[in-house]
């Protein structure tokens, strides 16, 4: 055989055994595991996905309670980009058409502001730039207020067209994880820029201490995504990340890899989930392949030089979901924190979601969801999210303390793990209806469990504020106090309307206060208020 035949059946080989990735490096990363001994022949019996957490932006207005209106806490990046917009939430409006859309509107508005609220106004950001600028843009990002778990997260939506436009989903963690669901970002001279699609993972190896990893996939797709609706997930489970367009997968990679002697060489191919895993297998693992829970972002970002193009740009979002793994046949007992998976669930402010088929909270011992500690940036308290096919209970002893959140839900096991086209299940069974308690939805026994009015939920618009905000969730006769970081009283003032009551706040100074509401002289919340003129 000559050598040029030899190379052809290699690559053949290689392709038959799933060979992936390898320029982006991988195979210079993976190290020796042993998986079975990992899994112990038994494998997991969840094969069904089940929704946990949906938005279709038919409020009217942005959902608070999900979603914190800046790009984590900025308007621009904690240090700043190559991009030149600035992010408020006055980009942001809803459509009632299509039983509701959300739009971020890109404008070619100018505006003086700072990005990071807190710094001063001299802060430098990357590339030569100070916090306080001109920014040439104005623009729009959400960013979800809890980090979560691996799943399916989906969205639909219509980026918009025009050259140096970066329309963006992605998650984001800590240490530099980050799983980018989609970018659309191209040059001023690319005549397709709405047709190139990047997907990535980047990963950082020992947070901070290590090598940065950034594996880019790009692809350029049949049509123009700037024209109609599209639907874009990714499924990250312990064992694949996949990419999918409209359905179709686009991109995969691989936390586990099996080794094979091909005739010519070794030959890798990635492990899709624990039935593939056997005795006699060599195995290898990618340790840069993102495990931690990460915030959902998105976002349209503008790099200068867009000034050729039409303003308006539309960002049109039809709804987000995301799905985690359930066993519908399974019965779980909560009687601890222990028993809520991740470490440290009271401090790390991240989502705990439990999925069975039944679930029973049945405290044992001190068992409590937490509010945020005092004099927090945009954190809010935990969240934890109990999501069943049949029952759930919740027995007396368990505490969900101010600003802490809880969702029970009942909700079908009718969604298939494997990829699918998602427009046959965009549109689920509603739960059934429980007992409503703030934004939570939880059935429990009033007989056993007193309500208290600290399960009340409020929320704080716009934040940061320039002339006023406005606080939901009162009632006529609330007090509300704001106070700066020393703890001196600047406002004091009796809420006159149910709901929704706006305060003045243009005679404040630029910097950070606390908002207090109290009801009958007894404190029911507090929230960080940034204000910037």
């Amino acid at each position: 055989m000559s050598l040029h035949n030899r190379l052809l059946l290699l690559i053949a080989i290689f392709n038959l055994y799933g060979l992936i990735g390898y320029a982006n490096g991988w195979q210079n990363r993976i190290l020796p595991i042993n998986l079975f001994a990992i899994y112990g022949g038994i494998c997991p019996e969840p094969d069904q996905y089940v929704q946990v957490i949906r938005d279709d932006f038919d409020q009217g207005s942005l959902d608070h309670w999900l979603w914190d209106p800046t790009l984590n806490g900025t308007h621009h990046g904690e240090k700043g980009s190559i991009t030149d917009e600035y992010n408020t939430e006055n980009s942001f409006q809803f459509l009632p058409a299509n039983n509701g859309t959300l739009r971020i509107q890109v404008t070619d508005d100018p505006i003086y502001a700072m990005a990071i609220p807190w710094e001063l106004p001299n802060y430098p950001l990357e590339y030569n730039r100070t916090n306080l600028r001109i920014w040439p843009y104005q623009s729009g990002a959400m960013t979800s207020r809890w980090k979560f778990d691996k799943g399916r997260y989906v969205l639909r939506c219509q980026i918009p067209s025009g050259k140096n436009m970066w329309p963006a989903f992605w998650l984001s963690g800590d240490c530099a994880d980050e799983i980018d669901i989609f970018e659309f970002f191209r040059s001023q001279n690319d005549q397709i820029h709405d047709r190139k699609i990047s997907l990535s993972v980047h990963t950082e190896l020992n947070c901070g201490n290590g090598p940065q990893n950034i594996d880019t996939e790009n692809y350029t797709l049949g049509q123009s995504m700037a024209t109609g609706m599209h639907t874009y997930s990714v499924d990250w489970d312990d064992f694949v990340i996949v990419f999918s367009v409209d359905g179709q997968v686009r991109r995969t990679l691989y936390h586990y890899y099996r080794r094979r002697w091909a005739g010519l060489g070794y030959a890798y191919r990635g492990v899709r989930n624990c039935q593939e895993i056997a005795s006699n297998e060599t195995y290898f693992y990618d340790p840069q392949f993102t495990d931690a829970m990460e915030w959902v972002i998105i976002n349209a970002a503008v790099r200068n030089g867009a000034a050729s193009n039409e303003f308006p740009r539309n960002f049109d979002l039809d709804y987000f979901a995301l799905y985690e793994e359930i066993d519908c046949q399974e019965t779980k007992v909560l009687h601890n924190s222990g028993d809520i998976s991740g470490a440290s669930f009271s401090s790390s402010y991240g989502d705990r979601t439990i999925t069975a088929g039944q679930i029973t909270v049945d405290p044992t011992s001190s068992f409590s969801l937490y509010g945020p500690p005092p004099f927090t940036d945009w954190n809010p308290g935990d969240l934890l999210i109990l999501t069943a096919s049949s029952e759930i209970r919740i027995l007396p002893g368990f505490e969900v303390q101010w600003d802490a959140n809880l969702i029970g839900q009942i909700r079908p096991c009718a969604v298939n793990k494997a990829p699918v086209e998602f427009e046959a299940i965009s549109i689920l069974p509603e739960p059934e209806t429980l007992l409503l308690i703030g934004d939570s939805l939880v059935r429990i026994d009033d007989s056993m469990v007193e309500m208290d009015q600290n399960l009340l939920s409020f929320s704080l618009f716009p934040n940061p504020a320039f002339d006023k905000i406005t606080i939901s969730g009162v009632s006529i006769g609330d007090r509300i106090m704001i106070e700066d970081m020393m703890g001196r009283k600047v406002g004091d003032v009796i809420a006159t309307s149910d709901f929704e009551f706006a305060i003045p706040i243009a005679y404040l100074q630029s910097g950070a206060y606390i908002i207090t509401v109290l009801r009958s002289g007894k404190v029911i919340d507090r929230m960080k208020m940034i204000c910037n003129h």
